[in-house]
């Protein structure tokens, strides 16, 4: 492919497909880059969350045959890559923190990702209270609003 961009520009469904993902702005005769970003933006976050899923599953799967004591589900393949994917992730993996009744382990990557580890030493191993340390922490760092918390736990859990 080369240095160039091969971009094509739908009007009537309001997307853009494009390879590589570096793009010019005159790539698309008649819009600014003010115009694309929103636009891109939202592909690429479509395309996070498609991944994410994808992997999840793939993850949930994985961990149902780990049988090996010196394998723990965290470093299954779909686990390490869904780390890989980067810190964009977080508020998917926190999101799915708010969206479980009973959380998966969803911490190691947590702590992978961000450095951080907001559970008190009397809470670890209790999945619902590692989960709302995170869910805590999330939302001082900014990565969850007040709207997206309450699915699997109700605002007064995470307080």
């Amino acid at each position: 492919m080369g240095d160039q961009a091969t971009a094509a520009w739908d009007p009537g469904c309001r997307s853009v497909t494009a390879s590589p993902l570096f793009m010019q702005a005159g790539d698309f005769p008649g819009f600014n880059a003010i115009d694309l970003a929103p636009l891109i933006a939202n592909q690429v976050s479509q395309h996070l969350e498609q991944t994410f899923q994808r992997l999840k599953r793939d993850w949930l799967e994985e961990r149902s045959l780990v049988t090996s004591l010196s394998r723990t589900s965290a470093m299954c393949d779909s686990y390490q890559r869904i780390i890989g994917l980067g810190p964009q992730v977080i508020p998917l993996i926190l999101r799915e923190l708010t969206s479980e009744a009973e959380p998966d382990d969803w911490f190691w990557a947590l702590a992978a990702l961000t450095w951080a580890n907001p559970v008190p030493p009397g809470s670890r191993g209790n999945l619902r209270e590692m989960a709302k340390a995170w869910l805590t922490w999330g939302r001082e760092h900014g990565y969850l609003n007040d709207e997206s918390l309450g699915v699997g736990f109700s605002r007064s859990q995470t307080n």
